[in-house]
């Protein structure tokens, strides 16, 4: 999952004033605080794999052949490509 926030959108405004960074500072600490509470609330929540299917999202991603791929690279791939085959 991402979580993203966004600190001013100034950046694309041509008629605006420029931001202070003290406004930037205090919404960084109201995102902030605002990030606490989301995960304090998904951490309450109990994760079972079991509930989706995303434990197999990969299955079939996988287009090349598993013997015509370079040991380096099953290596690195190693973490996901039981999932990927």
């Amino acid at each position: 999952a991402t979580l993203a926030h966004v600190t001013d959108y100034d950046c694309w405004r041509d008629k605006s004033e420029d931001v202070k960074i003290s406004d930037i500072l205090r919404i960084i600490g109201q995102n902030i605080e605002q990030t606490k509470r989301i995960l304090l609330e998904f951490v309450k929540k109990p994760f079972l794999l079991n509930q989706c299917n995303c434990a197999d999202s990969l299955t079939g991603a996988l287009l090349t052949p598993i013997d015509k791929i370079p040991e380096k690279i099953k290596k690195r791939l190693s973490a996901i490509l039981n999932t990927i085959q």
